[in-house]
């Protein structure tokens, strides 16, 4: 990725139910590609995603609710999933 290259951040709350966690991939990967991100590693992020949000639905239930933040902080790419928990 070249530092020309603008992610547009995302922030979401959500539940962890499939169709939620459906929802938010698909506008990590607009996103992603917009700032012509190459789809290997799109794919990888989505998917590495997509994994985190789904171990923690059946660690703490699909009701849960998960605050997501997709974007840039200080000039480096992060992906932040903050849930309530035990």
């Amino acid at each position: 990725m070249s530092k020309r290259e603008k992610i547009d951040s995302i922030r979401e709350s959500m539940t962890l139910t499939a169709a939620e966690i459906d929802a938010f991939s698909e506008k990590l990967e607009d996103s992603l590609l917009a700032a012509g991100i190459e789809r290997r590693n799109r794919l990888r992020v989505r998917l590495s995603l997509e994994e985190a949000l789904l171990r923690l639905r059946n660690r703490f239930g699909e009701e849960t609710k998960a605050d997501v933040f997709m974007g840039k902080r200080l000039g480096t790419f992060v992906v932040q999933i903050n849930v309530d928990g035990e």
